[in-house]
C-alpha cells in the first residue's frame, strides 16, 4: 500500500471584516499538531483633502517668488500639485508629485499680477484624495527686493545723543516697509529685534536707551520680493548727561511769605521727570528739628503732622529724584509763620439767608486780634470789624455785594498783621 509521506493539512480560512481597518484573512489548522499560517492585509482609505496655509485662499498682492505650504494629512504619504492661471488649468504644474512634504518652492517665478489656481491632492497606497477644492490667490508686480537704506538721525558715529532719539532714514524706492533691530554690540538685538515699523521713514523707541552706551542699528527695507540683503549696522553713542529731574519751587506757602498760618500745608510744582520728592524742613537750629530728608513719594503736597512753630522762619529743601538719582544743589526756600494759636479765617462764605455759613467770622480764641479790615479787589475799604464776633454779612451800606474775591488785613494786638483773601459765594 502506498503511503503519502506528507501529512495532510486541513486549512480553514476565516475572513474577518473590520469596518475601520479593512479586512483580515486568517488561516487556522484543525489540530494543535498541525502548522498554523496566518496572512494579514489591511486596507486604508485614501486620505482626505487639505488646504493652503500660505498663501491663503483669496490672498492678493502675493510675491511672484512665493512658495506654497499646506496642512499635512495624517494618513497621506505624498501630495500632487496642479497649478494654473485659469480655473482647472495646469499650465504651471500638472500633477506634480512633491513627495511627503507640506511645502513647495517653485524654481520659476509665478506670472505677475495674475490669479493663480491651485489644487493640492494628498495620496497614499490606496489612492488619491477625491474631489479636492481648487484655491486661488493673486500675485503682485514682479519687482526685485529693495536696496538697503542709510540712517539719517542720529548721525552715524555721533556721540552725546539723548536716550530717546528720533530715528530717521533715507526712503528706498521699492520698499513697502522696514525692519529695525538695535543692540549694544554689533549684530545684537538686545534692545529691538526685527521690529516691523511699516512703510515709514522715522521711528521712536518706546523705552529709553541705555545712557553712555554705543548703540548699533540695522534697518532692513522689504517688499513683496523679500528683504534687502547685506545691510550694514550704523552706530552712535548716547551721552553721559545728567538725567536727574530739575529742582522744584514751593507754591504754598509762597517763598519768603510772612505770617503763614502754623497749620499750613506744603505744596510745590510737580516735575515731570521726578518719581518722588525728599523734604527737609527745619528752623535752622543746631539740629534738623522737624523733617530730615523725609521721602513723601510721588506727590506734590505734604501735610505736617502738627502745627509749625509760630513766629518762626522755616527753611525748606525739596529734592526731586528718579531712577537716575536725586537732584543736587536745590535751593533752600523760606517762609515765616505767624503767631501760634492764631487760626486762619474762612476761605469762603455763602450769605444766602439759609442760616448756614451766612457770616464771615475770623477765629480769635485767645483775643490776639485787635481788628480786621475788609477790602474789595480795588482796595476800597468795605468793613472794619472791631467786634470779631459780629462778622461780616457780605453787604456794603446795607446793599448785598456780588460774588467775588475780597481781601482782609488782620491786625494783632502786638502790631503785627496778616493779609489774605476769601470768596463770597452766592
Amino acid at each position: 500500500m502506498l503511503r503519502n509521506k506528507y501529512l495532510p493539512i486541513f486549512i480553514v480560512f476565516l475572513l474577518i471584516i473590520n469596518p475601520v481597518n479593512g479586512y483580515e484573512l486568517l488561516d487556522t489548522t484543525c489540530s494543535k499538531n498541525e502548522h498554523i499560517n496566518k496572512i494579514k492585509h489591511y486596507n486604508y482609505a485614501p486620505p482626505l483633502c487639505t488646504g493652503l496655509t500660505m498663501p491663503l485662499d483669496g490672498d492678493t498682492n502675493i510675491a511672484v517668488s512665493t512658495g506654497l505650504s499646506w496642512t499635512r494629512v495624517s494618513n497621506a504619504t505624498g501630495y500632487k500639485l496642479n497649478i494654473g492661471t485659469a480655473p482647472g488649468a495646469n499650465n504651471i504644474l500638472n500633477g506634480f508629485d512633491v513627495g511627503n512634504t507640506a511645502n513647495y518652492q517653485n524654481s520659476n517665478k509665478l506670472p505677475e499680477n495674475t490669479i493663480v489656481f491651485v489644487v493640492i491632492t494628498p495620496y497614499n497606497a490606496d489612492g488619491d484624495a477625491l474631489n479636492c477644492n481648487e484655491e486661488s490667490f493673486t500675485t503682485g508686480p514682479d519687482i526685485p527686493p529693495p536696496n538697503c537704506t542709510t540712517l539719517l538721525t542720529p548721525t552715524p558715529g555721533a556721540i552725546d545723543i539723548g536716550i530717546n532719539p528720533l530715528f530717521s532714514w533715507q526712503p528706498t524706492n521699492t520698499a513697502s516697509g522696514y525692519l529695525i533691530s538695535m543692540g549694544t554690540n554689533p549684530g545684537n538685538t538686545d534692545i529691538l529685534n526685527n521690529e516691523d515699523v511699516g512703510d515709514v521713514t522715522n521711528f521712536t523707541h518706546m523705552n529709553d536707551l541705555p545712557n553712555g552706551t554705543t548703540i548699533y542699528v540695522e534697518i532692513i527695507p522689504y517688499n513683496l520680493a523679500g528683504n534687502a540683503f547685506g545691510c550694514q549696522d550704523f552706530s552712535f553713542t548716547t551721552g553721559a548727561v545728567d538725567l536727574r529731574p530739575e529742582c522744584t519751587t514751593l507754591t504754598t506757602p509762597i517763598p519768603d511769605s510772612q505770617d503763614v498760618p502754623v497749620d499750613t500745608n506744603l505744596t510745590w510744582e510737580k516735575i515731570p521727570e521726578a518719581v518722588g520728592y525728599i523734604i527737609t524742613l527745619e528752623t535752622l537750629t543746631d539740629n534738623i528739628d522737624i523733617l530730615n530728608r523725609f521721602d513723601v513719594g510721588d506727590t506734590d503736597i505734604y501735610h505736617p503732622p502738627g502745627d509749625l512753630p509760630g513766629s518762626t522762619t522755616m527753611y525748606v529743601t525739596i529734592t526731586p529724584y528718579n531712577i537716575y538719582g536725586e537732584t543736587e544743589n536745590c535751593l533752600v526756600q523760606t517762609f515765616s509763620t505767624g503767631l501760634e494759636d492764631v487760626y486762619p479765617p474762612p476761605k469762603f462764605f455763602t450769605p444766602n439767608g439759609d442760616g448756614i455759613n451766612d457770616i464771615w467770622i475770623v477765629p480769635n480764641p485767645i483775643n490776639r486780634i485787635k481788628y480786621v479790615c475788609i477790602f474789595n479787589r480795588y482796595g476800597k475799604l468795605l468793613k472794619q470789624l472791631n467786634d470779631l464776633s459780629e462778622g461780616w454779612n457780605g453787604t456794603f451800606n446795607g446793599i448785598p455785594l456780588a460774588k467775588d474775591d475780597y481781601w482782609y488785613n488782620i491786625v494783632y494786638n502786638d502790631g503785627k498783621n496778616t493779609t489774605g483773601y476769601f470768596s463770597l459765594v452766592r
